[in-house]
């Protein structure tokens, strides 16, 4: 399913559940309840400066998302990650958190999409 430029394949996730509706729709609202709250503990992590909290933030994002494919998202969410194997917080990381925060927003409306479309 896509909505604005965000494609979201949600295939894996109906292979996993074995396209059980109940479980199914159990999964999506972790997977929406999760893209609001740790994409913004990722940000406010960031605004403090704590780049292990930023890596462990998008370790837990990348983690309740791996039932879903959205590639450039989970790109993002694996340099942030990595960012615990020494990695260095700048400014350059600017652009990319604003970025996973609005695409967060985005995929969560795609998730919202397929709630409702299973109720």
């Amino acid at each position: 399913m896509k909505i604005n430029t965000i494609d979201v394949d949600f295939s894996p996730l109906y292979e996993v559940t074995s396209n059980d509706k109940n479980l199914s729709l159990k999964l999506l609202e972790l997977i929406h309840k999760s893209l609001g709250e740790l994409s913004l503990n990722i940000k406010e992590a960031y605004d403090t400066g704590d780049i292990k909290q930023v890596s462990h933030y998008a370790h837990k994002l990348k983690s309740s998302i791996a039932y879903i494919n959205v590639s450039d998202f989970n790109s993002m969410l694996l340099q942030l990650e990595a960012l615990k194997n020494g990695g260095i917080l700048t400014k350059d990381f600017s652009p990319m958190i604003d970025n996973l925060v609005n695409s967060s927003s985005e995929i969560k409306e795609v998730v919202a999409a397929e709630i409702n479309n299973l109720i």
